[in-house]
């Protein structure tokens, strides 16, 4: 009969696997193998040499201990040695030259009605990626390592969270489903389009506006969004206020 020590090995070795997620994109336009999936197999693997050595560890002699000690011990080594190389070969290869945390505040208005992305569900408690998300709080968060600038951009962000925002166009999933408003779309009987403020400044780089590069908002931007059928002098353009 199995132990009870084997079988929380073989519990902890399901849990790498459980909560991993796939490849990672930003791994995979560096064209390296995911550290994830290294971490998972090293494990594994060395998971594997435990249970072997605790279900026969009666029968085995010195030199057989040994030789299980280094089936366990060098995957462990060689995935810790990959995932640091990883690491930093992709701190280096980013255009920040390493991990980033830069917020931006920001508002979304469509016909004088207020509208917030979709409520977080799950342990992650984000609606986006791990490195461009929000929390339910109205705040861009870009956290981590950006291979390019474009990755922090509100098309970026607004991708991420499973909607698209361009020049003429932006959709974002709420707690009612995903809602679109295009450029010529009405609003009080009237055709209407998207105007964008950042600290209250009118700003035309729609989706491929990248924030700026602060952990506090200020000097972080202030971001409005605003479609509406009414020209940009009539529309306030304050965060927290109405348009």
């Amino acid at each position: 009969m199995i132990s009870s020590k084997v079988l929380v090995i073989a519990l902890l070795l399901i849990v790498p696997i459980t909560f991993s997620h796939g490849p990672m994109s930003a791994w995979e336009r560096l064209g390296i193998y995911d550290p994830v999936n290294i971490l998972i197999l090293s494990s594994t693997i060395s998971g594997l040499f435990i249970l072997f050595s605790l279900l026969y560890r009666n029968k085995m002699g010195v030199d057989a201990k040994k030789i299980a000690f280094i089936f366990i011990s060098v995957p462990i080594m060689a995935g810790t040695l990959y995932i640091s190389g990883a690491t930093v070969y992709q701190n280096i290869a980013s255009v920040t030259g390493g991990p980033v945390h830069w917020h931006a505040d920001y508002e979304i208005w469509a016909c004088g009605q207020k509208y917030e992305l979709a409520d977080p569900s799950g342990l992650e408690n984000r609606v986006g990626t791990p490195t461009v998300h929000e929390h339910n709080d109205n705040r861009i968060h870009i956290e981590g390592v950006l291979l390019d600038l474009e990755d922090a951009s509100l098309h970026e962000f607004f991708e991420s969270a499973g909607g698209e925002f361009t020049g003429d166009t932006l959709a974002m999933p709420t707690n009612a489903g995903l809602i679109r408003w295009t450029n010529g779309d009405l609003c009080s009987n009237r055709p209407a389009r998207w105007y964008m403020f950042v600290n209250s400044v009118m700003n035309d780089k729609m989706g491929e506006y990248i924030i700026s590069p602060y952990p506090d908002v200020p000097p972080g931007d202030k971001i409005k969004l605003v479609f509406t059928e009414k020209l940009p002098e009539q529309i306030n353009s304050d965060l927290f206020e109405v348009p």
